[in-house]
């Protein structure tokens, strides 16, 4: 990854997905640029085992799940080759209230790197904010946020690669890649003969 490539900030809301771009002041955006890039850098994808993704499985330090060949929602690919078509984020703490999660991604580059948002992370006018300035702690009247400090989730050369399942399915829409047990299944599971051995079992010895 370049960092002298262009790269954009986007914001994913949670209504249906939109996506907006987060318009960054010149010096804002090369640190931004610098902090999702150190973040990609201490998730060692290169260094890991990559683990075919298995929602029975819980990667250790070493290994990092993978979804090779990993189709990119629509939302988010337009985005990226067209992030001046989209509109920006607003300040308006009800559209900062729908964010779910920021990306950041460069038309040069093959790799969109991914945080969640929770709205612990919103800077609002709505409460009582004191910034230090000039030694002595001001009132913020501005609205903002801040960034979370690493990544959960990172598509490069067209592969997806997370830690955790949980986390990542924030950012993207992962369910065509997991199914959870419907009821009748859970139950089927739970009447199964040999649990119902161990279950006697265990009533003997209590």
């Amino acid at each position: 990854m370049d960092p002298n490539h262009v790269w954009n900030l986007f914001a994913v809301l949670r209504d249906q997905n939109l996506i907006r771009r987060v318009s960054l002041e010149q010096g804002v955006q090369s640190q931004v640029v610098t902090l999702f890039m150190s973040q990609h850098d201490a998730l060692r994808i290169d260094d890991r085992e990559h683990v075919p993704f298995d929602p029975s499985l819980r990667p250790d330090r070493s290994e990092i799940f993978i979804l090779p060949a990993f189709e990119l929602p629509q939302a988010v690919a337009s985005a990226v080759q067209e992030p001046l078509s989209l509109e920006t984020l607003s300040d308006d703490e009800s559209e900062l209230e729908k964010v779910k999660a920021l990306f950041l991604a460069s038309r040069e580059s093959d790799a969109v790197l991914f945080q969640v948002f929770d709205r612990r992370q919103i800077l609002s006018r709505k409460r009582l904010t004191l910034i230090l300035g000039s030694g002595t702690f001001g009132r913020l009247d501005l609205s903002g946020f801040s960034v979370d400090t690493k990544l959960v989730a990172a598509f490069t050369e067209g592969d997806f690669f997370f830690e955790s399942f949980h986390m990542a399915r924030r950012v993207v829409d992962l369910t065509s890649h997991f199914r959870e047990a419907t009821d009748g299944e859970i139950q089927a599971f739970a009447e199964h003969a040999i649990l119902e051995i161990e279950a006697d079992e265990l009533l003997e010895l209590a």
